[in-house]
């Protein structure tokens, strides 16, 4: 088996890519729902859209064979973690590199 670093490193970063425009978008649309006037259509229309974009270009990964298709799925979930860790749980930007306290 012939495995294509390159290839492989390239699909990370296009997953990581996609995630962070996933997010980014996810985090837009909910900050903006409370001032639409049909907030739920709002919130299925732009889940279509997202999901339809990283669909497609999970797709096109996907040509690239299985390994390229885990590894764009990897930079998609690091993508999330960065996400979650940037924004944090209240959905206001943090600081980089810093996390809340836990309150128990």
């Amino acid at each position: 088996m012939i495995t294509n670093y390159y290839s492989i490193i390239m699909a990370f970063a296009a997953g990581f890519l996609t995630g962070i425009l996933y997010f980014a978008g996810l985090w837009w649309t909910v900050r903006r729902l409370p001032g639409r006037t049909r907030p739920g259509l709002w919130l299925v229309c732009s889940g279509l859209v997202r999901g339809g974009a990283v669909l497609t270009v999970f797709y096109f990964i996907m040509g690239g064979g299985g390994a390229n298709l885990l590894a764009a799925l990897g930079g998609f979930l690091a993508a999330r973690i960065t996400s979650v860790r940037r924004v944090g749980p209240s959905g206001d930007l943090l600081p980089r590199g810093r996390l809340p306290e836990r309150t128990k």
